[in-house]
């Protein structure tokens, strides 16, 4: 390859990784561009100058996968319509080692990657603090999505930050800030300035996603920041300094916020009847009491006619994306249960893919479990180091993977990406790894 061309694929690469957080933040169109044009960078280098890989194990799953996908799409009732979201569904297991490829072949990129989480979260913390105080952020954007609460006093808007009329704010730091807990790992910062600044991001991340009412992000950070306790070597006077300031801030806006306070508090209610729906699913009318909910009463609507749907359909499903097509005909429809897709990975995969997609799901989450639980008996019972920053990120897949939360559409290129950065990070790490023996 010509010495010149090679030095410019390489900025592209680089600008294109360096970019790909803000392009996360202005929607799917940037964001997939940037990660279609990143993988056929790494198909075409490939070529020239191959490198080590640790693990193909993952593109051969994914690839499987991304053929059962389109094989269900082609037997569905909506051909076209369901192969808009799976005949190029393998794109984002090449650009997940595409991330791998070039974080190995450029070795500031890690680095420059980290500055840029960095920089990225403070900002986006910062302005969205100042949106909840002020009623608009620093670029102007006023709170939108109001919502007034059984409990509290008046009308309590949503902060919304740099997402403007997307409710996203605390889903983005939630599955961006475990990559920056890694990154600072990998990266060896340990001089007490990085370290305050370290947690003060990660204080700053928590309090964030409190203020954007996002229950399921509050829910992941606080599971993951729980197991990384568990499971991540690190000073004990710094996990207490975390939990010190990161309680006093909760506490405080929760104390002081009442209409915070009654949003979050709905938390604690969901979940509790789930045995009902599976042993009655079929004999459930509109008329669901609200007592019956799996985290809300709507979700337990669009989980009843997701299973509705693969009861009739439990080899391959009714074809990815379907579920839009299908939910309100006879005789899977409910009052109100009708929406793009059902709000859960897993009820999404049986409807749409049948127990074949589920196996895949469900083998790929026990597998990632089985590792956590190898990582911490690694820790506990043989008194081995574990690698910190693998270690946050098996964390951080195997909670997007947990069956039970809700979740977006899974074919949805925005949570996609989300979905396989963690997956090229973790093969970055096994291959340097293994590289730098």
């Amino acid at each position: 390859m010509n010495t010149i061309l090679k030095e410019k694929l390489d900025i592209l690469v680089i600008f294109l990784i360096l970019f790909l957080p803000i392009a996360l933040i202005t929607g799917p169109f940037l964001s997939d561009l940037s990660i279609v044009l990143l993988s056929l960078l790494f198909l075409y280098k490939y070529r020239y100058e191959k490198i080590f890989i640790n693990n193909y194990n993952y593109l051969i799953f994914f690839l499987i996968f991304s053929l059962l996908l389109i094989i269900s799409s082609l037997l569905s009732e909506f051909i076209l319509h369901s192969l808009e979201s799976s005949l190029f569904y393998f794109r984002f297991i090449i650009f997940a080692y595409a991330m791998c490829y070039f974080f190995l072949k450029l070795k500031t990129l890690p680095n420059k990657f980290f500055y840029v989480l960095l920089a990225t979260l403070l900002f986006i913390n910062i302005d969205a603090i100042y949106q909840y105080f002020f009623g608009f952020n620093l670029l102007g954007f006023e709170n939108k999505y109001p919502w007034t609460p059984e409990f509290g006093d008046g009308e309590y808007h949503r902060v919304s930050g740099v997402f403007r009329d997307e409710l996203k704010l605390g889903s983005f730091i939630s599955k961006l800030l475990p990559i920056f807990i890694s990154l600072f790992f990998f990266i060896q910062k340990y001089e007490k300035t990085n370290i305050f600044i370290f947690i003060a991001v990660i204080v700053l991340s928590t309090i964030t996603i409190l203020i954007t009412s996002e229950r399921l992000a509050l829910i992941n950070t606080i599971v993951f920041i729980l197991i990384s306790f568990v499971l991540i070597d690190i000073k004990k006077k710094y996990k207490i300094m975390f939990l010190l300031l990161s309680t006093i801030s909760i506490i405080s806006f929760l104390y002081f916020d009442k209409n915070l306070n009654a949003r979050i508090s709905t938390v604690f209610d969901s979940f509790n009847s789930s045995e009902y729906i599976y042993n009655n699913f079929n004999d459930i009318t509109d008329d669901i009491p609200q007592e019956i909910s799996i985290f809300t009463n709507q979700h337990a609507k669009h989980y009843i006619t997701a299973l509705r749907l693969f009861n009739d359909n439990y080899i391959l499903g009714i074809g990815p994306k379907n579920f839009r097509q299908l939910c309100d005909k006879e005789p899977y429809r409910l009052k109100y249960s009708c929406s793009t897709h059902p709000h859960n990975t897993y009820m999404q995969l049986l409807s749409e893919t049948g127990i074949l997609g589920f196996i895949f799901i469900i083998c790929l989450f026990c597998y990632h479990a089985l590792i956590l639980f190898k990582i911490l008996l690694n820790k506990y019972i043989f008194n081995n180091q574990n690698n910190n920053s693998l270690t946050c990120i098996y964390i951080l897949i195997f909670i997007n993977l947990w069956p039970i939360a809700p979740s977006g559409s899974f074919y949805n290129n925005w949570n996609s990406i989300m979905f396989y950065i963690p997956i090229g990070m973790l093969l970055f790490y096994k291959s340097y790894e293994e590289y730098n023996k």
